[in-house]
Order: structure tokens, then C-alpha cells, then sequence
């Protein structure tokens, strides 16, 4: 894709970015979430990655994007933690 257009992040960034997150809605061993976006992806990494590992919780990966709905319904994850476009996504 040519040079990179992005910025970057530091793990102590990442990593302060979910501790913050953890303590407005903290996550809780028997909380699943349900992994979408690519690993490499800011939101992904910190929401998807480093935040259920604070909190003890179960991260479950999407098939792909035609079977996430169904992934939704067979995995049930908690949706505190829904990306915006994805939760419009399902909507449709």
C-alpha cells in the first residue's frame, strides 16, 4: 500500500488506552468478546487484545465478515465493546 500513512503507537499507549477503558466498564472473566477487525488495528489491539487480558476474559475470533452475524448469535460476546460500524453493520 505504499508508505506508511498512519502514526505511531506506543505499547505504553495501547496499554493506557485500555487500563483507562478497564476502569470505566471493567471486563470480567466471564465475559467473551468477539474479534472482527484485523489484529494489527489500533481498536482491535487494545479493545480486542489487551483488554480482556486485564480482565481475565475469553476472546473469540470471526469467521469473516459475511458470517459475523451468525458469529454474533452463535457466540453471544458481551457488546459493551462493539466497534460503531460494526454495530451498524448488523443492524442492516
Amino acid at each position: 500500500t505504499g508508505q506508511p500513512k498512519g502514526t505511531m503507537l506506543t505499547h505504553r499507549a495501547m496499554l493506557w488506552n485500555a487500563e483507562a477503558a478497564a476502569r470505566v466498564i471493567p471486563p470480567r472473566p466471564d465475559d467473551v468478546f468477539l474479534s472482527c477487525l484485523p489484529l494489527a488495528h489500533a481498536f482491535e489491539r487494545t479493545v480486542g487484545y489487551y483488554l480482556p487480558m486485564i480482565g481475565g476474559a475469553t476472546v473469540a475470533y470471526a469467521r469473516s465478515i459475511e458470517a459475523l452475524s451468525e458469529d454474533f448469535r452463535t457466540i453471544r460476546p458481551m457488546k459493551r465493546y462493539v466497534p460503531f460500524c460494526v454495530g451498524m453493520s448488523l443492524i442492516r
